[in-house]
């Protein structure tokens, strides 16, 4: 009987050795962010907020100050879940935005996630106005370079947006303001999608005004900057230099590898690459989902 006793005691105390084992690791996976474990467990509550001030020449003086929000790579399917969203969406109206931009990939998925999508960010409160474009994604679930693209997915995510109030600049542009000022946004197609047109974006566009260009992907830069703008606001990326390796290149392909992540001053003006809000592809610390607070001042 006694040596029955004994035996359950130690088979307890291996279990619960056992267990504190396994916390011990999970702790540590986490602490040095060892690719899921740190993306599922740290990524969804610990939200990047940057702060920097945007120089735009033409601001109007009623601009001064006013607050733009940048959020990118929203990514919402299966495994981003509605929950974290509305908490970072809480996160940007407490910030008492005048302007947010989304700058594409809301989703990865078909018209189902395409709606539920508009319908979480319908909660997104803007003083002014809310402005988009579209990512890759946007056109289908697998899209570089066309592969598993959705015929009409692009147009009917921009319908469910524009009904909830947000203004998808699919190669256009327009303005914010009164009295011949004004602020003026420039919307692209994604580069990856076969309407990309920038000249067709900047057709119309009014010189001598503050120009912000919305456009997913970041090798668009030089491009949309030589066209007018003062500002490209992007994402895309993830925080991830894209290209360092066979399978990304292939899977994620582009030219320009060095805009990552963050703010670039370039000899025509200024690119911002968001990380966007996605908690997929997070390996470090470095590179957690994020949420750009822009101050807009007058040069």
């Amino acid at each position: 009987m006694n040596d029955v006793l004994v035996g359950r005691r130690e088979g307890r105390n291996w279990i619960a050795r056992s267990q504190r084992l396994k916390r011990a690791v999970w702790s540590l996976a986490s602490s040095v962010s060892l690719g899921g474990l740190y993306a599922g467990r740290i990524c969804p509550t610990w939200i990047r907020f940057t702060r920097l001030e945007m120089a735009l020449p033409h601001l109007p003086a009623e601009f001064e100050g006013h607050r733009l929000v940048q959020i990118s790579d929203v990514h919402y399917s299966p495994i981003v879940l509605q929950r974290y969203l509305e908490e970072c969406i809480a996160h940007i109206n407490a910030e008492q935005p005048d302007f947010v931009a989304l700058t594409g990939d809301f989703i990865t998925g078909g018209s189902h996630y395409a709606a539920r999508a508009a319908r979480i960010l319908s909660g997104i409160q803007a003083r002014v106005a809310c402005v988009a474009c579209l990512g890759n994604h946007d056109y289908g679930i697998l899209h570089p370079r066309g592969h598993g693209h959705m015929r009409h997915l692009p147009d009917f995510l921009s319908r469910r947006l524009e009904e909830v109030g947000i203004h998808v600049l699919r190669n256009r542009n327009t303005i914010f303001g009164s009295d011949g000022a004004g602020l003026q946004f420039v919307g692209l197609e994604d580069l990856w999608a076969e309407q990309y047109d920038a000249a067709a974006a900047f057709a119309g566009l009014r010189p001598g005004l503050a120009t912000i260009a919305l456009s997913h992907n970041p090798d668009t830069a030089g491009e949309v900057l030589d066209r007018g703008a003062h500002w490209v606001l992007s994402g895309h990326t993830h925080g991830n230099q894209l290209g360092e390796s066979a399978l990304t290149e292939r899977v994620f392909p582009k030219e320009q590898k060095h805009f990552s992540a963050g703010h670039y001053r370039l000899e025509n003006g200024d690119l911002y690459v968001n990380r966007g809000l996605s908690y997929a592809r997070r390996i470090s610390v470095n590179k957690r989902p994020e949420i750009t607070i822009f101050t807009l001042r007058r040069t």
